[in-house]
């Protein structure tokens, strides 16, 4: 768990959340205020999954310690084939496709090969995914998209996850107060998430157990 001191409220994040809890009143999502040294938290149901969004400072040592901000999104589920993607804009540099050995290969999708880079452990089913409409639909605008299904960082849920949890994760650098673009990458997640279950690659994780589609 990343220490209190790497996380200390200012006001421009008191302005970030108070739309955060305007746009959770908004939209009947749970809204959680943090304490000063963490974020305030947004969860989000869709049908049996659990969608969290929150932000965060991540460090690294260099000449001292620099301390990066991000807005996060995960929704934790049970992967039992251990299928891995990353799907991010060409300009932009992701470590989660280095850290698993993710093949990078064009998805043979116009508009998704022409601004995004795909990297996956099975091109068969990545193929599958990003060629659903609904999906398609999400990649046309070549918005700021740095998504990814990888195994659970655990340290950061509260309750205990069995060994198979991944998580449908994505991270840009900065704390987000579009409030639209929030709602785009929650509808992203709807998405995905009702995707992948239907092609049976993901069980959800939800209050009361595990359930499978």
């Amino acid at each position: 768990m990343k220490s209190p001191r790497n996380y200390a409220k200012h006001s421009y994040q008191t302005e970030v959340f108070e739309k955060w809890k305007n746009l959770s009143n908004d939209m009947n999502w749970s809204y959680t205020k943090g304490p000063w040294y963490n974020s305030d938290i947004i969860k989000i149901k869709h049908n049996s999954w659990t969608i969290i969004l929150d932000n965060y400072r991540d460090s690294f040592t260099g000449f001292g310690i620099i301390y990066n901000k991000f807005t996060r999104v995960r929704a934790p589920i049970i992967n039992n084939n251990k299928f891995c993607f990353a799907v991010y804009n060409r300009d932009f540099f992701s470590r989660v496709g280095k850290f698993f050995g993710l093949k990078s290969a064009p998805a043979g999708i116009p508009e998704i090969d022409r601004y995004f880079i795909v990297k996956k452990n099975d091109g068969i089913v990545m193929h599958n995914i990003l060629n659903n409409n609904k999906i398609r639909h999400f990649f046309r605008n070549n918005i700021r998209i740095n998504l990814a299904l990888k195994p659970a960082e655990k340290d950061w849920y509260k309750s205990s996850l069995p060994d198979n949890t991944y998580e449908l994760y994505f991270r840009v650098p900065g704390f987000i107060q579009d409030t639209e673009y929030l709602k785009y990458i929650v509808n992203l997640f709807d998405v995905f998430l009702d995707i992948l279950s239907e092609e049976g690659i993901a069980c959800s994780i939800a209050d009361d157990g595990i359930q499978c589609a």
